[in-house]
């Protein structure tokens, strides 16, 4: 397993919203080009939307209670700052070595590093979802060394669980995971299966079979 880095404890309620959909906006574009960076975060992303789809698949196909996301949110919260607890216990004695050290050679170990800002990776619009009648979103590709498909999804006319798949090399079909809709709306990332280049499209899917929209190349 990959070790935390310190500005990793910043992106880590963001990770949670990521993993949950429930981002948006420059903080979204933060936190993804934060996990592009850091091999840590990208593990616990995986982590939390493995999680999350999990517990979306135990929920039934209607809309959930009042306080749901709320409570679900809370819990992985308190988990993960749990494990940040401990390595934070953990790593207290070297990390206080280290500040003796460069408080004896006058190097501003903590000004360099709180300086170098990580490069962010160019979301490129891949496609448009479409329904038989209508465009319903759009999918992008988050370029780098761990590839992320993202989804946004507005006025499908269905809420619910909803599959999404990718199509790649020799037209194959994967399964990245499956997401909730509200109201006929949603957004969610995705680790991507395959190098970006292979990616031909994309089908959203209903619990029965039934595809909802889809997208493809041009």
């Amino acid at each position: 397993m990959t070790e935390s880095r310190p500005e990793c404890e910043g992106f880590a309620d963001d990770l949670v919203a990521l993993a949950l959909g429930t981002i948006t906006g420059r903080a979204r574009a933060d936190v993804i080009a934060h996990v592009d960076a850091c091999p840590h975060c990208t593990g616990e992303l995986e982590a939390l939307s493995g999680t999350t789809d999990r517990l979306l698949r135990l929920v039934p196909a209607r809309e959930p209670p009042f306080g749901f996301e709320v409570r679900v949110l809370t819990r992985i919260r308190e988990a993960r700052r749990a494990r940040l607890s401990a390595w934070r216990r953990q790593t207290a004695a070297l990390v206080a070595a280290a500040a003796l050290v460069a408080g004896v050679v006058g190097f501003l170990v903590g000004h360099d590093f709180g300086s170098a800002r990580p490069a962010k990776s160019a979301s490129t619009v891949f496609a448009v979802f479409h329904t038989a009648s209508r465009p319903v979103g759009e999918l992008s590709v988050t370029q780098g060394r761990n590839p992320r498909l993202e989804v946004q999804i507005s006025g499908l006319g269905t809420n619910g669980p909803v599959t999404c798949r990718v199509v790649g090399p020799h037209a194959r079909a994967t399964t990245v995971g499956v997401f909730w809709l509200y109201h006929g709306s949603g957004s969610w990332t995705a680790p991507l299966p395959f190098p970006a280049s292979e990616l031909r499209g994309a089908t959203l899917t209903s619990p029965n079979g039934s595809v909802l929209a889809r997208a493809s190349r041009g």
